[in-house]
Protein backbone atom coordinates (compact mmCIF):
# COMPACT_ATOMS: atom_id res chain seq x y z
CA UNK A 1 0.00 0.00 0.00
CA UNK A 2 1.90 3.42 -0.88
CA UNK A 3 1.25 5.85 1.88
CA UNK A 4 -1.84 7.82 2.25
CA UNK A 5 -3.33 10.39 4.53
CA UNK A 6 -5.78 8.10 7.06
CA UNK A 7 -8.28 9.75 9.00
CA UNK A 8 -9.02 7.11 11.95
CA UNK A 9 -12.18 8.08 14.12
CA UNK A 10 -12.56 6.78 17.70
CA UNK A 11 -8.30 6.41 17.61
CA UNK A 12 -8.99 6.76 21.78
CA UNK A 13 -10.86 3.62 22.10
CA UNK A 14 -9.24 0.17 21.54
CA UNK A 15 -9.71 -0.94 18.02
CA UNK A 16 -9.10 2.37 16.79
CA UNK A 17 -6.02 3.41 18.55
CA UNK A 18 -4.68 -0.26 17.59
CA UNK A 19 -5.51 0.75 14.17
CA UNK A 20 -3.88 4.47 14.59
CA UNK A 21 -0.98 3.19 15.53
CA UNK A 22 -0.78 0.09 12.75
CA UNK A 23 -1.18 2.70 9.59
CA UNK A 24 1.55 5.06 11.04
CA UNK A 25 3.78 2.20 11.36
CA UNK A 26 3.41 1.24 7.69
CA UNK A 27 4.32 4.80 6.30
CA UNK A 28 1.10 6.54 6.36
CA UNK A 29 -0.18 10.08 7.71
CA UNK A 30 -2.76 9.05 10.41
CA UNK A 31 -5.18 11.74 11.59
CA UNK A 32 -6.08 9.96 14.93
CA UNK A 33 -9.59 11.76 15.99
CA UNK A 34 -10.43 11.22 19.44
CA UNK A 35 -13.50 12.50 21.81
CA UNK A 36 -11.95 11.82 25.42
CA UNK A 37 -9.28 9.84 25.67
CA UNK A 38 -6.01 10.96 23.76
CA UNK A 39 -4.23 8.04 21.43
CA UNK A 40 -1.38 6.94 22.03
CA UNK A 41 1.50 8.61 19.73
CA UNK A 42 4.87 5.85 20.87
CA UNK A 43 7.12 7.69 18.89
CA UNK A 44 5.37 7.84 15.64
CA UNK A 45 5.66 11.04 14.03
CA UNK A 46 3.33 10.47 10.99
CA UNK A 47 0.40 10.13 13.94
CA UNK A 48 -1.31 13.14 14.53
CA UNK A 49 -3.98 13.24 17.11
CA UNK A 50 -7.00 15.73 16.56
CA UNK A 51 -9.98 15.93 19.05
CA UNK A 52 -13.43 15.79 17.52
CA UNK A 53 -16.69 15.32 18.39
CA UNK A 54 -18.05 13.86 15.35
CA UNK A 55 -21.81 15.06 15.78
CA UNK A 56 -20.50 18.46 15.77
CA UNK A 57 -18.59 18.09 12.88
CA UNK A 58 -15.14 17.26 11.57
CA UNK A 59 -12.22 20.22 12.09
CA UNK A 60 -9.70 19.26 9.46
CA UNK A 61 -9.54 20.84 6.45
CA UNK A 62 -6.95 18.62 4.24
CA UNK A 63 -7.78 16.11 2.13
CA UNK A 64 -7.66 12.49 3.38
CA UNK A 65 -7.34 9.23 0.61
CA UNK A 66 -8.85 7.13 3.33
CA UNK A 67 -11.25 6.77 6.52
CA UNK A 68 -11.27 4.24 9.03
CA UNK A 69 -14.67 4.87 11.08
CA UNK A 70 -14.18 3.24 14.63
CA UNK A 71 -15.70 5.42 16.47
CA UNK A 72 -18.91 4.60 18.09
CA UNK A 73 -21.04 4.70 21.33
CA UNK A 74 -21.31 0.90 22.59
CA UNK A 75 -23.16 -1.30 23.96
CA UNK A 76 -20.62 -1.51 26.93
CA UNK A 77 -21.97 1.46 28.42
CA UNK A 78 -24.11 0.76 31.17
CA UNK A 79 -25.49 4.29 31.34
CA UNK A 80 -26.43 4.61 27.45
CA UNK A 81 -29.31 6.18 26.22
CA UNK A 82 -30.87 6.49 22.84
CA UNK A 83 -29.76 10.13 22.49
CA UNK A 84 -25.90 9.11 22.89
CA UNK A 85 -26.02 6.05 20.26
CA UNK A 86 -28.08 8.29 18.19
CA UNK A 87 -25.90 11.35 18.43
CA UNK A 88 -22.43 9.24 18.17
CA UNK A 89 -23.77 6.48 15.81
CA UNK A 90 -26.18 8.41 13.31
CA UNK A 91 -25.26 11.65 13.47
CA UNK A 92 -21.52 11.35 13.47
CA UNK A 93 -21.58 9.32 10.50
CA UNK A 94 -23.85 11.87 8.71
CA UNK A 95 -21.02 14.52 9.36
CA UNK A 96 -18.21 12.06 8.56
CA UNK A 97 -20.05 11.54 5.11
CA UNK A 98 -20.19 15.25 4.33
CA UNK A 99 -16.69 15.50 4.83
CA UNK A 100 -15.76 12.60 3.07
CA UNK A 101 -17.63 13.94 -0.23
CA UNK A 102 -16.05 17.61 0.59
CA UNK A 103 -12.62 16.01 0.27
CA UNK A 104 -12.94 13.77 -2.20
CA UNK A 105 -11.81 11.10 -0.08
CA UNK A 106 -11.92 7.22 -1.89
CA UNK A 107 -12.69 4.98 0.72
CA UNK A 108 -14.92 4.35 4.24
CA UNK A 109 -13.87 1.19 5.90
CA UNK A 110 -16.28 0.96 9.18
CA UNK A 111 -16.42 -1.03 11.29
CA UNK A 112 -19.89 -2.45 12.16
CA UNK A 113 -20.86 -5.25 14.41
CA UNK A 114 -22.59 -8.31 14.65
CA UNK A 115 -24.89 -7.04 17.14
CA UNK A 116 -26.98 -5.62 14.37
CA UNK A 117 -28.27 -9.15 14.02
CA UNK A 118 -29.79 -8.82 17.25
CA UNK A 119 -31.73 -12.46 18.45
CA UNK A 120 -29.69 -14.39 16.50
CA UNK A 121 -31.74 -17.94 15.72
CA UNK A 122 -29.87 -19.44 12.83
CA UNK A 123 -27.08 -21.51 12.87
CA UNK A 124 -24.69 -19.23 10.60
CA UNK A 125 -24.87 -15.33 9.97
CA UNK A 126 -23.76 -13.48 7.14
CA UNK A 127 -24.44 -10.09 5.32
CA UNK A 128 -28.11 -11.10 4.13
CA UNK A 129 -29.07 -12.66 7.58
CA UNK A 130 -32.32 -11.28 8.64
CA UNK A 131 -32.28 -8.33 11.27
CA UNK A 132 -34.47 -9.61 14.72
CA UNK A 133 -35.21 -6.81 16.99
CA UNK A 134 -31.25 -5.44 17.44
CA UNK A 135 -30.47 -2.94 20.51
CA UNK A 136 -30.02 0.40 20.59
CA UNK A 137 -26.74 -0.35 19.90
CA UNK A 138 -27.53 -2.32 17.19
CA UNK A 139 -29.76 -0.36 15.25
CA UNK A 140 -27.75 3.17 15.55
CA UNK A 141 -24.73 0.95 13.77
CA UNK A 142 -27.29 -0.85 10.90
CA UNK A 143 -28.20 3.17 10.10
CA UNK A 144 -24.42 3.88 9.93
CA UNK A 145 -24.25 1.08 7.74
CA UNK A 146 -27.52 2.91 5.77
CA UNK A 147 -25.96 6.12 5.89
CA UNK A 148 -22.79 4.88 3.99
CA UNK A 149 -24.80 3.06 1.24
CA UNK A 150 -26.38 6.05 0.26
CA UNK A 151 -23.43 7.94 -0.64
CA UNK A 152 -22.33 5.00 -2.97
CA UNK A 153 -21.56 7.83 -5.68
CA UNK A 154 -19.17 9.70 -3.79
CA UNK A 155 -16.71 7.37 -2.48
CA UNK A 156 -16.46 3.30 -1.96
CA UNK A 157 -17.39 1.91 1.30
CA UNK A 158 -17.09 -1.39 3.52
CA UNK A 159 -19.01 -2.18 6.53
CA UNK A 160 -17.06 -4.74 8.38
CA UNK A 161 -19.94 -6.31 10.88
CA UNK A 162 -17.29 -7.33 13.68
CA UNK A 163 -17.72 -10.23 16.26
CA UNK A 164 -15.56 -9.42 19.44
CA UNK A 165 -12.06 -7.93 18.82
CA UNK A 166 -9.17 -9.12 21.29
CA UNK A 167 -5.64 -8.28 21.80
CA UNK A 168 -2.91 -7.51 24.22
CA UNK A 169 -4.46 -6.72 27.44
CA UNK A 170 -7.99 -6.57 26.04
CA UNK A 171 -10.54 -9.22 27.69
CA UNK A 172 -13.68 -8.11 27.14
CA UNK A 173 -15.27 -10.83 24.68
CA UNK A 174 -15.95 -14.54 25.49
CA UNK A 175 -12.54 -15.21 24.24
CA UNK A 176 -10.84 -12.87 26.59
CA UNK A 177 -13.22 -13.67 29.99
CA UNK A 178 -12.11 -16.70 29.30
CA UNK A 179 -8.05 -16.69 28.60
CA UNK A 180 -8.22 -14.07 31.89
CA UNK A 181 -9.54 -17.13 33.98
CA UNK A 182 -7.07 -19.20 32.79
CA UNK A 183 -4.14 -16.79 33.53
CA UNK A 184 -5.10 -15.94 36.94
CA UNK A 185 -5.76 -20.37 37.08
CA UNK A 186 -9.24 -19.14 38.24
CA UNK A 187 -12.03 -22.25 37.67
CA UNK A 188 -13.62 -21.80 34.31
CA UNK A 189 -17.13 -22.53 33.28
CA UNK A 190 -18.00 -23.29 29.91
CA UNK A 191 -20.88 -24.35 27.81
CA UNK A 192 -22.27 -26.08 24.55
CA UNK A 193 -18.39 -28.13 23.70
CA UNK A 194 -19.72 -29.36 20.93
CA UNK A 195 -20.92 -26.08 19.28
CA UNK A 196 -18.41 -24.65 16.55
CA UNK A 197 -17.04 -21.02 17.14
CA UNK A 198 -14.97 -18.79 15.04
CA UNK A 199 -16.90 -15.21 16.20
CA UNK A 200 -13.11 -13.99 17.14
CA UNK A 201 -11.09 -11.04 15.57
CA UNK A 202 -7.56 -9.80 16.94
CA UNK A 203 -6.15 -6.70 16.01
CA UNK A 204 -3.56 -8.03 14.08
CA UNK A 205 -6.26 -9.80 11.66
CA UNK A 206 -8.47 -6.38 11.67
CA UNK A 207 -5.49 -4.37 10.61
CA UNK A 208 -4.47 -6.65 7.85
CA UNK A 209 -8.20 -6.50 6.67
CA UNK A 210 -7.98 -2.74 7.00
CA UNK A 211 -4.82 -2.45 5.16
CA UNK A 212 -6.10 -4.49 2.70
CA UNK A 213 -9.56 -3.07 1.69
CA UNK A 214 -7.62 0.64 1.79
CA UNK A 215 -5.04 -0.25 -0.21
CA UNK A 216 -7.55 -2.22 -3.11
CA UNK A 217 -9.36 -0.61 -5.87
CA UNK A 218 -12.57 -1.36 -4.25
CA UNK A 219 -15.83 0.23 -5.37
CA UNK A 220 -18.98 0.20 -4.74
CA UNK A 221 -20.60 -0.41 -1.33
CA UNK A 222 -20.05 -3.58 0.32
CA UNK A 223 -21.05 -5.34 4.08
CA UNK A 224 -19.24 -8.43 4.96
CA UNK A 225 -18.76 -10.42 8.59
CA UNK A 226 -15.41 -10.52 9.35
CA UNK A 227 -14.25 -13.34 11.55
CA UNK A 228 -11.86 -16.24 11.55
CA UNK A 229 -11.94 -18.97 8.84
CA UNK A 230 -12.00 -22.77 9.72
CA UNK A 231 -14.53 -23.34 12.84
CA UNK A 232 -13.31 -25.23 16.11
CA UNK A 233 -15.60 -26.88 18.73
CA UNK A 234 -16.01 -24.85 21.89
CA UNK A 235 -14.53 -27.82 23.64
CA UNK A 236 -11.46 -26.81 21.37
CA UNK A 237 -11.29 -23.70 22.38
CA UNK A 238 -11.33 -24.02 26.11
CA UNK A 239 -8.82 -26.81 25.77
CA UNK A 240 -6.29 -24.89 23.67
CA UNK A 241 -6.71 -21.60 25.99
CA UNK A 242 -6.24 -23.44 29.11
CA UNK A 243 -3.36 -25.80 27.26
CA UNK A 244 -1.34 -22.30 25.78
CA UNK A 245 -1.40 -20.44 29.08
CA UNK A 246 -0.31 -23.06 31.02
CA UNK A 247 -3.27 -22.70 33.37
CA UNK A 248 -3.84 -24.80 36.15
CA UNK A 249 -8.01 -23.87 35.75
CA UNK A 250 -10.80 -26.40 36.37
CA UNK A 251 -13.28 -26.61 34.06
CA UNK A 252 -17.09 -27.43 34.38
CA UNK A 253 -18.93 -27.87 31.48
CA UNK A 254 -22.57 -26.78 32.61
CA UNK A 255 -26.06 -27.24 30.77
CA UNK A 256 -28.06 -24.29 29.17
CA UNK A 257 -26.49 -21.31 28.16
CA UNK A 258 -26.78 -18.95 25.45
CA UNK A 259 -27.21 -20.44 21.66
CA UNK A 260 -24.01 -20.69 19.69
CA UNK A 261 -23.66 -19.66 16.34
CA UNK A 262 -20.98 -19.06 13.62
CA UNK A 263 -20.04 -16.34 11.44
CA UNK A 264 -19.13 -16.58 7.40
CA UNK A 265 -16.51 -15.35 6.06
CA UNK A 266 -17.87 -16.02 2.13
CA UNK A 267 -18.71 -12.46 1.72
CA UNK A 268 -14.93 -10.88 2.90
CA UNK A 269 -13.78 -13.79 0.68
CA UNK A 270 -15.07 -12.46 -2.57
CA UNK A 271 -13.72 -8.97 -1.54
CA UNK A 272 -10.03 -10.67 -2.02
CA UNK A 273 -9.24 -10.70 1.70
CA UNK A 274 -8.72 -14.19 3.55
CA UNK A 275 -8.91 -14.65 7.00
CA UNK A 276 -6.44 -16.78 9.33
CA UNK A 277 -7.77 -19.98 10.80
CA UNK A 278 -9.56 -19.72 14.57
CA UNK A 279 -7.00 -21.39 16.02
CA UNK A 280 -4.47 -19.30 14.56
CA UNK A 281 -5.94 -16.20 16.66
CA UNK A 282 -6.18 -18.19 19.39
CA UNK A 283 -2.54 -18.93 19.70
CA UNK A 284 -1.34 -15.60 18.71
CA UNK A 285 -3.49 -14.10 21.22
CA UNK A 286 -2.73 -16.32 24.26
CA UNK A 287 0.93 -15.88 23.12
CA UNK A 288 0.37 -12.35 23.13
CA UNK A 289 -0.69 -11.59 26.57
CA UNK A 290 1.48 -14.80 28.38
CA UNK A 291 4.20 -12.83 27.20
CA UNK A 292 3.25 -9.64 29.01
CA UNK A 293 2.10 -11.32 32.04
CA UNK A 294 5.49 -13.05 32.14
CA UNK A 295 7.07 -9.81 31.81
CA UNK A 296 5.18 -8.26 34.61
CA UNK A 297 5.95 -10.59 36.83
CA UNK A 298 9.93 -10.19 36.29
Amino acid sequence: MHPKTILVTGAGGFAGGELAQHLARQGNRVLAGYRNTPPRVDALPKLVPVRMDLAEGVPIDEPVQAIVHAAAHTHLDPHARARDYVRSNVTGTVALTEFARKHDTRVIVHLSTVSIYGEVCVPTIAANTPLDRPGLYGATKYLAELILADHVNAFASVSLRLPGVVGRSYFKPWLGRLLARALADEPIDAHNPLALFNNVVDTNELARCVEYLIGTEIQGSHTATLAASDPVSINEVVSAVVRLAGSRSVVSWKSGGRKSFTIDVGGIRELGFHPVSTMAIIERYVKTNLEMKCSQEQ
